[in-house]
């Protein structure tokens, strides 16, 4: 039983070595190492004219956007499940809870939630 399979290949390779030459110049001075990821390849795509639809149309950039919206949509899936259960379950708590000793634990849960939530905003 025979299966078939698309395949599609998009040539990044110039832009990748033009990339790291700029990276590695030394008007630059970085130091880190150069890695080639999915930003990368997301700056990549966009420095293809917006105006010129057929290369979003190719099948190939379709897949790149579709599994880079799918991982995207997993990474914010979590942030979003850390933000319900560090930060708006316990302002319910501060706001519900006659206690202060619960007041005062939820307070400062939801307080490094936010700095923690806060620190990945400057990076």
């Amino acid at each position: 039983m025979t299966i078939p399979v698309e395949h599609s290949y998009v040539d990044f390779q110039q832009m990748i070595i033009r990339n790291k030459l700029n990276h590695e110049s030394p008007a630059n001075q970085v130091t880190e190492d150069y890695m080639f990821d999915h930003v990368q390849l997301a700056n990549l795509m966009m420095q293809e004219n917006s105006e010129n639809v057929t290369f979003y149309e190719q099948d190939a950039i379709q897949k790149i956007i579709d599994y880079q919206f799918t991982t995207t949509k997993k990474f914010f899936k979590r942030l979003s499940v850390l933000y319900i259960c560090l930060f708006l379950i316990p302002l319910f708590f501060i706001i519900f809870s006659k206690n202060p000793l619960t007041v005062r634990v939820n307070y400062i849960i939801a307080y490094f939630c936010q700095l923690v939530f806060f620190a990945t905003e400057l990076i």
